[in-house]
């Protein structure tokens, strides 16, 4: 928007961000700003693999976390979509 911040959306503790350029390898398309002070934690690639490889029943629940994640994310756009149509 003309080079100024557009707010999409708030999130809460807890949020997953980033995520599909994670699972895409693609740009990621937003940035991410902290409005009240914050733990923020990444995961790398590395770091999922070797979970996937000693872990895989925690991996698993991370995946599963995540799909449900973007889940919501695209159950929030598709209402947003719908009612400016």
């Amino acid at each position: 928007a003309d080079g100024q911040s557009v707010r999409v959306r708030s999130m809460g503790s807890g949020a997953f961000v980033g995520e599909i350029a994670a699972y895409t390898s693609a740009p990621r398309t937003a940035d991410v700003i902290v409005d009240v002070p914050s733990v923020i934690y990444v995961l790398t690639e590395s770091t999922i693999r070797a979970l996937e490889a000693r872990k895989s029943d925690l991996a698993a629940l991370l995946h599963r976390l995540i799909a449900v994640s973007l889940a919501e994310k695209i159950t929030r756009t598709n209402a947003t979509l719908k009612e400016l149509v």
